[in-house]
């Protein structure tokens, strides 16, 4: 078959494809034709595959948990085989999916049906019977009046409650003796008529029942009166009086506690028998109670002591080591039980300053100092000073200084001095006092009411008084001479001058801005309104409108807003072939589409259409063996053949695997010529514009 091209060789199994496999590559960018080994060609071609352009039957089986999400099935690709048993719940069900066709008989039980779900037109007329009624479950509502009959009625005696008898239908004459007890009669109903004399003895009478009021007057006496029965609450306040009571029976036990005051107790009745051991504080001694005799020979201790005045103690009995030596201070001290001055002067006894002083420090003597007991001042250090004529200041023999300075007393700038310059008063400055400004010299100024806005207030504070203006920013604004704004407003269309269009840097220019037909072909960028490319244009955002041609179909379409819609078709689009997608032989439907598939119309899972002219060259490759395919009816598809469109409504199988095409070798190629191969060896394209098998390449670009 040597008259066969490289485009019709026959397809390598997989089997037999190895890593290293050498495959010749056309590569358009730098028209020469390059070789890559079979992996490098898988790893690098995967990176080019359009997204959702892997058919499902390229996949290897069984796949791993989560590999299959809702995306990737097909519309009624779960059939009932594939659903596990007791896997669907209610949550998976759309609302009021389920119909009566789906229910089995008797399916519905008690557990299935919810409260209040079965309403009257659910149930079958005469279908509900005793069995079905739950008890109670008849009320006087759901019977009819008059409908309940004396033959319908089941009563035995007592059945009939009081309630359902007619008022003062029931006289004494149906009353049975003793039948009517305490139950039967209404509180307070007996009253005194319908007591009989004598008839209420105490054991009709509830305890605490008579009052006072019930009683007769004298009619409680000793023997009424149970033992214990007179509390402090029954006797009236001064009721019992010392006749009432029998000598010496008022004991411990009737007297109250706190009940017997010190007006209740004899004279000198309580004697140290009566007295508890410690019971006697110091708030029961009263003033001056204990004399001397009272108290105990050393039972006077030092914490008993408060304070001790000099006339308490004796004379010369206390001795010096009765002192606090720590309460000592300012160079006392006690030494050989002697008090006395704990300081000793460096030297000993002298005189310095006019002090005499003895061997401890103390002063014995005083005399007047003399200029040379006093130290002569420094620049640091205090001391005495002479006052000599030159300074300015004299002094007279009984050591008086005063200043010799002299100058006419006067008072000027709101200063007054005497005649030796001492400042004796001072006044605020007026005006007069400053001297006035000039162009060259610091001075006061004034600021009269014509030099507006400028003002000054009482208390010397120069500002600039509002202008009137309200604060802000302003594209537009007045101002004086002096520079003050007057007036803010914005800017309207004859304030602004004409600009040249290099000022305009920002911003964008909106249609009505453009004249008609002012745009020209300069004014447009390349690839402005069209795209020229292999690959379909991304439609994101994309205007409608804009033109798509691909130059190896000759196809031109254009954007409508949605998709691009074919617009002409040249010379290539009913000449090349197109491998558009894969398709299932046994329906017929289309299972995958590649970019060229998508751009010509075709839809995945619908059946591939009938042939036309603009379709023509187009090609599905078949992944599901069958002869359902109805384009092309009553044929057999084995996986791997050709389903192409040779026009309108002709559509003819491609047989890959076992047509008049098939080649065994590259020889047998039209354009191939293999000379004595080696491994290793390429196909490069000769000058002559046949491939041939060289060891080396030289030349070129790779």
């Amino acid at each position: 078959m040597a008259d066969l091209q490289i485009t019709q060789l026959p397809e390598l199994g997989s089997a037999q494809l190895q890593a290293t496999d050498p495959i010749a590559v056309a590569d358009v960018s730098a028209t020469e034709t390059k070789k890559i080994t079979a992996k490098n060609f898988v790893q690098g071609a995967f990176g080019l595959v359009d997204a959702a352009s892997i058919p499902a039957t390229a996949l290897t089986y069984p796949l791993t948990a989560g590999q299959i999400v809702t995306a990737t099935l097909a519309d009624n690709a779960v059939t009932n085989v594939k659903i596990t048993d007791a896997t669907i719940t209610g949550a998976k069900l759309v609302n009021d999916t389920i119909t009566a066709t789906q229910i089995a008989a008797n399916a519905i039980g008690s557990s299935e049906l919810a409260d209040n779900s079965v309403d009257t037109a659910a149930i079958v007329n005469l279908n509900v019977t005793t069995d079905k009624l739950a008890a109670t479950a008849v009320t006087t509502a759901k019977i009819a009046d008059s409908a309940v009959t004396f033959a319908k009625t089941n009563f035995t005696d007592g059945d009939i409650p009081g309630a359902k008898l007619t008022g003062d239908s029931v006289t004494a004459s149906q009353l049975a003796n003793d039948s009517v007890t305490a139950n039967e009669l209404a509180d307070n109903a007996v009253d005194t008529a319908a007591i009989a004399d004598t008839a209420v003895t105490s054991a009709k009478i509830a305890s605490n029942t008579i009052t006072a009021g019930n009683i007769a007057a004298n009619a409680v006496g000793a023997s009424e009166l149970a033992d214990n029965a007179v509390d402090s609450g029954a006797i009236a306040t001064n009721a019992v009086i010392t006749t009432k009571i029998t000598d010496l029976n008022v004991t411990t036990d009737k007297l109250a506690a706190n009940a017997v005051t010190a007006a209740k107790i004899a004279n000198d009745a309580i004697t140290a028998t009566q007295i508890a051991a410690n019971a006697i504080t110091a708030s029961e001694l009263a003033d001056s109670a204990v004399d001397t005799a009272s108290i105990l020979d050393s039972a006077v201790t030092d914490a008993k002591v408060s304070a001790v005045s000099g006339t308490k103690i004796t004379d010369a009995t206390i001795t010096a080591a009765k002192l606090n030596t720590s309460n000592l201070d300012r160079s006392l001290n006690v030494a050989s039980g002697n008090l006395g001055i704990n300081n000793a002067v460096t030297g000993g006894s002298s005189a310095r300053n006019g002090i005499t002083y003895n061997n401890e420090g103390l002063i014995t003597s005083t005399a007047a100092l003399v200029a040379s007991d006093i130290p002569e001042a420094t620049t640091t250090a205090v001391g005495g000073v002479s006052v000599p004529t030159a300074g300015g200041l004299s002094v007279t023999a009984a050591g008086a200084i005063s200043i010799t300075n002299t100058i006419t007393a006067a008072t000027i700038s709101g200063i007054t001095y005497d005649e030796q310059g001492l400042i004796s008063a001072t006044t605020a400055l007026v005006a007069g006092d400053l001297p006035e400004a000039t162009a060259s010299g610091i001075g006061a100024v004034s600021i009269p009411v014509s030099s507006a806005p400028l003002a000054v207030s009482a208390t010397g504070v120069l500002s600039i008084a509002d202008s009137g203006v309200t604060a802000g920013e302003y594209t537009k604004v007045t101002v004086t001479d002096q520079g003050f704004v007057t007036d803010g407003t914005t800017l309207v269309e004859a304030d602004i001058p004409d600009l040249a269009t290099t000022k305009i840097t920002t911003g964008t220019f909106g249609t009505t801005f453009f004249a008609n037909d002012s745009v020209t072909m300069d004014k447009i960028a390349n690839n402005a309104t069209t795209f020229i490319q292999e690959a379909s244009p991304d439609i994101s955002d994309l205007p409608t409108g804009v033109q798509w041609l691909q130059e190896s179909t000759g196809q031109l379409r254009i954007f409508n807003g949605n998709s691009f819609f074919s617009v002409g078709f040249g010379r290539l689009a009913e000449e090349n072939l197109r491998f558009c997608g894969t398709f299932n032989a046994s329906n017929g439907t289309i299972t995958t589409l590649t970019a060229f598939g998508t751009s010509a119309g075709f839809t995945v899972t619908n059946a591939i259409p009938a042939g036309t002219t603009t379709i023509t060259g187009a090609y599905f490759v078949c992944v599901t063996p069958g002869n359902g395919t109805a384009v092309v009816p009553s044929t057999s598809f084995d996986a791997g053949d050709w389903c192409l469109c040779m026009g309108a409504d002709n559509w003819d199988r491609i047989d890959t695997l076992s047509g008049p095409g098939s080649v065994s070798s590259l020889n047998d190629l039209s354009d191939v010529t293999v000379s004595s191969p080696t491994t290793g060896q390429i196909l490069a394209l000769q000058a002559s514009g046949q491939f041939a098998n060289v060891s080396v390449i030289s030349g070129g670009t790779y």
